[in-house]
């Protein structure tokens, strides 16, 4: 599921940088990707990090995640809001389009589940 959501999200990045650049500016298309990529970096991470910790069935490395990725999630969207290029309206269209592709991945999933219990229903 997280690896569909991926692969949607950096679709919807590239598209969302598009249609933002040609309707938009540069700067506003730019901030839009790279905060989509910081998102789904997050996400993957956040994946990959709680992967870690069931298997490892340490609560303490959780938690010390937890605190050591938000502080540091900060400090990048401010430095980014720093930066010349930084625009607004770009980081809100680049989580949104994070937000849609994540719905996206969702209502496909559940398509998907209603058609195989229909599927199963049917057979004898």
């Amino acid at each position: 599921m997280i690896k569909k959501i991926a692969i949607i999200s950096l679709l919807t990045a590239v598209v969302t940088g598009l249609a933002t650049w040609f309707f938009g500016k540069p700067t506003m298309a730019g901030t839009a990707v790279i905060c989509h990529l910081l998102l789904i970096l997050n996400l993957l991470g956040i994946w990959l990090i709680w992967r870690v910790v069931f298997e490892k069935k340490s609560v303490a490395l959780g938690v010390v995640v937890i605190i050591l990725k938000y502080p540091l999630l900060g400090y990048i969207v401010i430095q980014m809001s720093r930066q010349s290029w930084f625009d607004s309206i770009g980081l809100l269209i680049g989580f949104l389009s994070f937000v849609f592709s994540i719905v996206l991945v969702a209502l496909y999933k559940q398509k998907t589940v209603e058609a195989e219990n229909k599927a199963k229903e049917i057979k004898p």
